[in-house]
């Protein structure tokens, strides 16, 4: 019985990679998706997320604030470092400081590790009535410090990771709600992206 079972599965095998295309997706889409290593680890560590706007959007405070937030918890989340800096701590030391605090500084006064250092250089919220949508953009650079001295360690054949994201929700033309939920959404939306550079992960 094993002499003909094993004939009989190389047979089907070729039948669906020669006799059609279809089935060749079939086949790779029962296949188990390979993992996406993480860019740079972080597991040991304990991090600060620090989000610097660099926009001039007047959305900016409060998107930098959720995205800090979300990329924090997805960390946390998924198992990408040991600890992190509590934004209420980064919040408190911005209080107590009149000059505009640095990543470097922030990271020396919170006793982190490493600096996850997300910059945002461009952000928009524009309304589509044709479509009767808001749709969110960011362009954000992302790159890992040292905790107290500052120095870079990733990524290391360039100056920073560049992450397009974008956001797009139907609203009703009287929600008075939709910009703060736009926000939201593309908070999200960048949290997910920016903390997979961080963890082993599947492809989608």
């Amino acid at each position: 019985m094993k002499k003909v079972l094993i004939p009989t599965i190389i047979s089907a095998l070729m039948i669906v990679i020669n006799g059609c295309g279809p089935a060749i997706g079939l086949v790779m889409d029962i296949l188990p998706k390979p993992d996406i290593p993480a860019k740079y680890t972080m597991e040991d560590k304990n991090v600060l997320v620090f989000v610097a706007s660099l926009t001039t959007s007047e959305t900016g405070p409060v998107f930098s604030h959720a995205l800090s937030d979300q990329v924090t918890s997805e960390l946390v989340k998924n198992k990408a470092v040991a600890s992190t800096v509590k934004f209420s701590q980064l919040s408190d030391l911005m209080l107590n400081t009149s000059d505009m605090i640095t990543a470097e500084y922030a990271g020396r006064e919170l006793g982190a590790d490493l600096i996850l250092k997300i910059e945002i250089q461009h952000l928009t919220f524009d309304y589509r009535s044709a479509d009767n949508c808001r749709v969110g953009q960011a362009l954000c650079f992302v790159s890992v410090l040292d905790g107290k001295t500052g120095k870079r360690y990733w990524p290391e054949d360039k100056i920073k990771e560049s992450l397009m994201i974008n956001s797009k929700l139907e609203i009703n033309a009287d929600d008075k709600l939709s910009l703060s939920k736009i926000q939201r959404d593309l908070a999200k939306n960048a949290s997910l992206q920016i903390s997979k550079l961080f963890y082993k992960h599947k492809d989608e």
